[in-house]
């Protein structure tokens, strides 16, 4: 269907969407778009990122009045229009000055790839944007949570994940909105989907869908008060996030990720420090949940490495630092070393040290305290 054709259909659904695939389209959306000083924008593409193909992008604007008109996302067809007009630098206006404005706010949900693929495919620059899945974390803090606490040795079973745009919806959105948002979906679609055309009207709805959530996040987030100090945070880490892939030497795959890749897209870093919040406006909430128990070994055998106690039984602490030394798939390379440099340290016999320096191969992995007494 034509953009206008679609406009007519999606204005009555609850959650509205114009797909802007000819020049009538592009020039009313842009015409809307730009008097907004709030978006909140996406982009789906063939395995996105500077390598992919970016083929749709969406924008619904924020702002309540000023001549913006609110609460209608604009699924705007890349691959039809071409990026010389979507993004032009000669033909005034185009979405280029949109995205590059620092002056407009952006807000996404990861928008790491989005900008890597903007960058390096088309020239455009994302700048200004406020990115939902830090600013999550802002309202966690804010609410009584720590904030992720990094290791810097374990790969997997401790470092703080980041949550993706469905998981973080359901935390946060009231059950009715979640559920409407994600019928509004009509299922998933795959990568390779966003590079046949024509697009099917599932592909678009699902589109419109992530800017619909990204509205209902903000409004929902923007209910918590949140501290100066954090939103400094969450403004500081959504420009690391403009940068991180788009700046990077090389391009980051989606899969296999390598351990190195896999510590650069998953996991969550603090947007501050909790020694730098203020106690009478950050009460410390009880943390009841243990620490995963691949933590629990990591910290039992290192503190016990340093502290050097001289027990005649070396044996079980021998037997717990060997396990996590052969389980290289709970650890990084650095922490093998760092570890092994610790046990030299501590009073094993010769033959446990010369073990440790050259582990044999794990015969079974162990699962649970059940199985191995040392854990």
């Amino acid at each position: 269907m034509t953009g206008s054709a679609m406009a007519a259909k999606a204005v009555a659904a609850p959650m509205p969407f114009v797909y802007v695939d000819n020049e009538e389209a592009l020039g009313e959306s842009l015409r809307v778009l730009l008097q907004c000083r709030k978006i909140a924008f996406d982009t789906e593409g063939v395995d996105l990122g500077r390598e992919g193909e970016l083929t749709v992008m969406t924008l619904r604007g924020l702002d309540d009045g000023g001549g913006c008109v609110s609460g209608i996302a604009y699924v705007v067809d890349v691959r039809l229009l071409g990026n010389e007009r979507v993004f032009s630098l000669d033909q005034k206006p185009s979405f280029r000055d949109i995205l590059e404005n620092p002056d407009v706010t952006k807000f996404t949900f990861d928008c790491r790839r989005d900008s890597d693929a903007l960058q390096h495919q088309f020239r455009v620059t994302l700048q200004g944007v406020l990115d939902l899945q830090v600013y999550e974390q802002a309202i966690r803090i804010q609410n009584g949570e720590l904030p992720p606490e990094r290791c810097p040795w374990v790969m997997e079973g401790g470092v703080p994940l980041l949550s993706g745009m469905v998981k973080v919806a359901e935390r946060v959105l009231p059950h009715n909105v979640f559920q409407q948002l994600e019928q509004c979906s009509r299922g998933s679609i795959t990568h390779k989907e966003w590079g046949e055309r024509p697009l099917t009207e599932a592909a678009i709805a699902y589109a419109a869908k992530d800017v619909h959530t990204i509205a209902a996040l903000l409004a929902q987030m923007d209910g918590t008060e949140v501290s100066e100090s954090l939103m400094a945070g969450v403004k500081m880490h959504s420009a690391r996030y403009e940068n991180q892939f788009r700046n990077s030497e090389r391009s980051i795959p989606r899969k296999p990720y390598s351990n190195a890749d896999k510590e650069l897209i998953m996991e969550e870093l603090p947007i501050v420090d909790w020694c730098d919040l203020d106690p009478t406006k950050h009460p410390r909430r009880a943390i009841t949940e243990p620490k995963t128990i691949s933590v629990q070994k990591w910290n039992d055998a290192t503190d016990q490495l340093v502290s050097h106690p001289h027990d005649s039984n070396h044996t079980p602490l021998f037997n717990k630092v060997m396990s996590i030394v052969q389980h290289d798939h709970w650890y990084t390379a650095k922490a093998r070393m760092h570890i092994q440099e610790l046990a030299l340290k501590y009073p094993f016999t010769k033959k446990q040290q010369k073990s440790l320096q050259e582990p044999p191969e794990m015969q079974r992995r162990y699962e649970s305290s059940e199985d191995y007494d040392c854990y």
